[in-house]
């Protein structure tokens, strides 16, 4: 009897062994995906790839609001106003620097981003303004190739804040005679001026941290 009790002690012993002993197959992809985002940590991510990033994701959650918010155009009236004002703390910090650092130069590879910003800024103001229909007006050529980087800053931003301020009067002329557009020119043009307000915010936090790395390096140097 006691042998017997022995014999199925021994063979579930060796049943139980066998299972935690049974090799498991790693799941390679979840572990490569583990790896990737463990390497990626460490590793400088492209500026603008980040912003970009940033800016679809707010993109699409402000697109999925927007549906469900009820907006008239005197509240996108208020939205571009908030820009031009936006702008116009950007204007007057360019030149403050300027006015400090006269003989600062802002590096290419930053250069390039800030007008990259500035692009977009002014390409989604010609798209609010033309949805509405009202005229839009390309910024100029501020004197031309003798222009510094920061010349042409002051004018693009000045140019869009002119746009904006354009496209808000006549948003405000309509609120005032009781019109609003359409449902679906609604959506497009708060989307555009949402997007405005969005690589605004971007520039201004690009230009802030560049102007003040100059102002480092200049101390550090002196």
């Amino acid at each position: 009897m006691a042998e017997e009790v022995v014999s199925k002690i021994e063979s579930v012993s060796k049943s139980v062994a066998k299972k935690v002993v049974a090799p498991i197959e790693p799941d390679k992809a979840h572990f490569d995906a583990l790896m990737q985002q463990g390497a990626l940590k460490g590793v400088p991510q492209d500026p603008t790839a980040k912003a970009t990033s940033y800016l679809e994701q707010l993109a699409k959650s402000n697109y999925n609001n927007m549906l469900a918010e009820n907006v008239s155009t005197t509240d996108l009236a208020k939205k571009a106003q908030k820009s031009v004002e936006k702008i116009d703390t950007a204007k007057t910090e360019l030149e403050k620097f300027a006015a400090e650092n006269p003989n600062a130069e802002i590096p290419s590879q930053y250069r390039e981003l800030m007008n990259k910003k500035l692009a977009h800024i002014d390409e989604d103001v010609k798209i609010a303004l033309t949805q509405v229909g009202v005229e839009y007006t390309p910024p100029g050529q501020a004197k031309g190739s003798l222009a510094t980087p920061i010349e042409r800053f002051l004018g693009s931003l000045t140019n869009a804040q002119h746009q904006l301020s354009n496209f808000g009067s006549f948003l405000t002329d309509l609120g005032m005679k009781n019109q609003e557009l359409s449902p679906i020119r609604m959506i497009a043009v708060q989307a555009k001026v949402n997007q405005i307000q969005q690589q605004l915010e971007l520039f201004t936090n690009l230009m802030n941290k560049v102007l003040e790395g100059i102002k480092t390096t200049m101390n550090v140097q002196v």
